[in-house]
């Protein structure tokens, strides 16, 4: 089993699909169509305090965990918001890519369950009233050692 967690997905863009639960790999094709109008009067499209809200108030107990901490620290519901979405992408990902290697939905939700029982401490991540980069910064640092810990447990590896 971890020979075949183990493995690679072939080098490439890859998203999940409609399902949420596969992966799909966009093709050239697919990538030669995509609009790429970018440059620098091109702003993020940022979600709406109700899609917040209503994200917040539908949290898992580890989720949860995590937004009661960072609100505990003073940090606003678009930041909680931004750091939870972007684990929870990186979970489905890592959820998927074991799909695709075979490996059976039972375990995966044994590993799934254990990458959200262990939260990394959230006590850096105690200064909101930081400059907005600053914060950014210390909520990359952080994603980068949740995302490091959760491929650890699910795929094995760094």
């Amino acid at each position: 089993m971890e020979d075949q967690r183990q493995s690679q997905l072939p080098e490439g863009i890859w998203m999940l699909d409609a399902s949420g639960k596969r992966l799909r790999q966009l093709s050239d094709d697919e990538l030669a169509r995509a609009p790429n109008v970018r440059d620098d009067t091109t702003s993020p499209d940022y979600p709406s305090s109700e899609t917040i809200a209503e994200y917040l108030s539908s949290l898992s107990p580890s989720q949860q965990g995590i937004c009661d901490a960072m609100r505990g620290m003073g940090w606003p519901d678009p930041a909680i918001h931004n750091l939870l979405t972007l684990v929870e992408n990186t979970q489905n990902h890592l959820c998927a890519q074991l799909r695709m290697q075979g490996v059976d939905e039972t375990e995966i939700q044994s590993l799934d369950e254990i990458c959200n029982q262990d939260m990394p401490d959230l006590s850096h991540l105690r200064d909101p009233s930081a400059e907005a980069r600053q914060r950014d910064f210390q909520l990359q640092l952080y994603l980068l050692d949740d995302v490091t810990r959760r491929r650890r447990v699910m795929l094995g590896k760094e």
